[in-house]
């Protein structure tokens, strides 16, 4: 299905704000609702900016290849396998990569400034903004270390888009989808070596492709983590694993957008300190350094389960 929106990529607005301008910053809640299954979403904008469509591309030909999630200014979670095909093409300069929200009024839109790797599925992104910033603030999801019960019910999020010419001349192409179901499994320490081995949990919901780097919404509309990885089955069940996003929760962050906000370099568990990404449960994690870890930057986050 093709919507048309309107779409304009500019400069930084926070660069040429005037001194003591406030940015506004609303972390929300997504809870699931409605019955198990799939299906697209009808009010696109229904979740804000904290819904990311991450499109790569060159001036001829652009896609959307996956999903992100908001959780900070100019913070946001999304997958690795999905810019693991692409990377050197982007840290060379022969791709370029946007992030982008469906608005009421248009598209907003984020320069892709920063990938930051690490050993889990999970990545976080540096975003730089390139459309005005709203007028009501960022719409950010709110973070939760949280386990859920099994059985309880999770929504998965994301962007699903095709293969588009030049912004000139061709709309994006693409649907916004939720899928809910219940969770099925729990992997605190990872479900096997090769496929899953982050640590992890299984919903039985199907997702498709586009979606993977979506957030999974827990029973209070808070997020447990990433859509890792999904299966079609006859039964339309998936299932679908999501990646929790605590394993990056003291990953160095060396800069941030906007500028000036936080003295660097700093970690989600710093900014969730000072009230930048609030963290539901921020009490259970605990870090773990190892001898040497610090001067590498590694530095472990050791969760105390709780319900």
């Amino acid at each position: 299905m093709t919507k048309r929106r309107l779409a304009t990529v500019g400069d930084d607005p926070t660069k040429s704000a005037p001194i003591g301008t406030e940015l506004r910053i609303n972390h929300v809640h997504f809870s699931p609702h409605g019955a198990s299954g799939t299906g697209e979403v009808e009010n696109w904008d229904f979740f804000g900016s904290a819904l990311l469509a991450v499109q790569f591309g060159t001036p001829e030909v652009s896609r959307v290849d996956g999903s992100a999630v908001l959780i900070g200014p100019g913070l946001a979670l999304a997958a690795r396998h999905v810019f693991d095909p692409v990377i050197d093409d982007l840290r060379a300069s022969r791709l370029g990569a946007l992030a982008f929200s469906i608005m009421p009024d248009g598209l907003m839109f984020w320069r892709l400034r920063q990938v930051f790797y690490n050993d889990t599925d999970v990545v976080l992104l540096r975003l730089e903004l390139a459309s005005p910033v709203p007028t009501d603030g960022l719409t950010c999801a709110t973070l939760t270390t949280r386990t859920p019960a099994i059985g309880e019910p999770v929504m998965i999020a994301g962007a699903r888009g095709e293969e588009v010419g030049t912004a000139r001349d061709s709309p994006a192409r693409l649907s916004v989808r939720v899928g809910v179901g219940e969770v099925g499994e729990v992997h605190s320490s990872g479900r096997d070596r090769m496929l899953m081995p982050d640590p992890c949990l299984r919903v039985d919901c199907l997702t498709v492709g586009g979606m993977r780097g979506g957030p999974a919404f827990d029973k209070d509309g808070n997020v447990l983590g990433i859509l890792s990885r999904s299966w079609s089955t006859n039964d339309d069940l998936g299932p679908s694993y999501v990646a929790f996003w605590w394993p990056v929760a003291a990953q160095m962050i060396e800069t941030i957008w906007p500028a000036g906000l936080i003295s660097l370099p700093t970690s989600l568990l710093e900014l969730a300190d000072n009230g930048v990404v609030p963290i539901v449960g921020r009490e259970a994690m605990k870090e773990i350094t190892s001898p040497d870890g610090a001067a590498h930057g590694q530095i472990q986050v050791d969760l105390a389960p709780w319900t």
